[in-house]
């Protein structure tokens, strides 16, 4: 498959976005999924662990970027006077962020909270009261539960005999064709709203939604 085919497979199966082309070349990967590979991802939280995950969901790297109205209107979004603006960067364009690093957050935030004893103290998502983190928790996993149906994987797992067991062993070293991730960093990296990591605040003039989208 060339380039050419990648992007209209891509484009395919997505709805539009400014990143999309930076997904490409596919290629294929077999995932390791024996039962205890050493993933630096995984296991008991360690600084090496967490300076890994930080590279998936560090926002100073990664971040929000300014989408034009014209092309804002192509997210099927409502376009208001609450719709958030970069109002200081090119023209007052719409800010955005790409849904994978919201994703991978939820990941790593589930992680963390299954050692919630080890990240109470070192993680900023734990400064919100235990409601709150419950309820993030509990977005976090619906959030994964519709990626994963969406996306809805089809990838065949076959299965082993092994010594230790009677019954069929499954096999997760299964091959998939994988968008290019490096490329989706690379593109965020250069596209990055030059707004010094302050977090935006409302403007005095804006009323703002009753409830949150």
């Amino acid at each position: 498959m060339n380039i050419d085919d990648d992007l209209k497979c891509i484009k395919a199966q997505s709805i539009w976005s400014p990143a999309i082309e930076a997904t490409i070349p596919l290629r294929d990967v077999k995932f390791n999924g024996t039962l205890d590979y050493p993933s630096v991802f995984r296991g008991p939280p360690n600084p090496t662990q967490d300076a890994a995950w930080q590279t998936l969901v560090n926002r100073d790297s990664v971040g929000a970027f300014g989408i034009p109205s014209a092309d804002f209107r192509r997210l099927n979004q409502t376009l208001d006077g609450n719709t958030t603006r970069l109002s200081d960067y090119q023209g007052g364009q719409f800010f955005a962020t790409l849904e994978v690093f919201h994703q991978l957050h939820c990941l790593n935030f589930i992680r963390e909270y299954t050692y919630k004893e080890y990240y109470e103290s070192r993680s900023p998502s734990f400064t919100d009261p235990p409601e709150i983190v419950r309820i993030h928790v509990d977005h976090c996993i619906e959030m994964l539960r519709q990626k994963l149906t969406c996306d809805a994987d089809v990838g065949v797992i076959t299965y082993n005999w092994v010594a230790v067991r009677d019954l069929p062993w499954p096999n997760f070293n299964v091959l998939h064709k994988c968008r290019n991730f490096e490329g989706v960093v690379e593109w965020s990296k250069n596209h990055n709203a030059p707004y010094d990591g302050v977090p935006l605040k409302k403007p005095s003039w804006v009323k703002g939604l009753e409830n949150p989208p």
